[in-house]
């Protein structure tokens, strides 16, 4: 999964992974890839951040609810977005 990142705030921020829901099924936390460091996102700034997700029973090419939140190294959110869409999970 591909996620970019804008951090609007006046601080910077370290995202660590991210939790993933897809049509009201918890799929797990996962870690971002790279370094903590490579992941910090300065005050302002914006950054493209990867996970491997794995998903098995998820139909192709139908509409599916998506929940992911970004968290870091605590667990605290960071950020949190949703959609229902038509999406392609091969």
């Amino acid at each position: 999964m591909h996620i970019i990142m804008k951090n609007e705030g006046d601080v910077p921020v370290y995202p660590h992974s991210v939790d993933i829901t897809i049509d009201d099924h918890y799929i797990g936390n996962f870690l971002f890839y790279g370094e903590p460091d490579d992941n910090t996102i300065p005050a302002g700034g914006r950054k493209s951040l990867n996970v491997d997700l794995d998903i098995d029973n998820i139909l192709p090419d139908l509409s599916h609810s998506v929940h992911v939140i970004v968290r870091d190294y605590y667990g605290n959110s960071l950020a949190e977005y949703s959609e229902t869409n038509s999406m392609n999970f091969y």
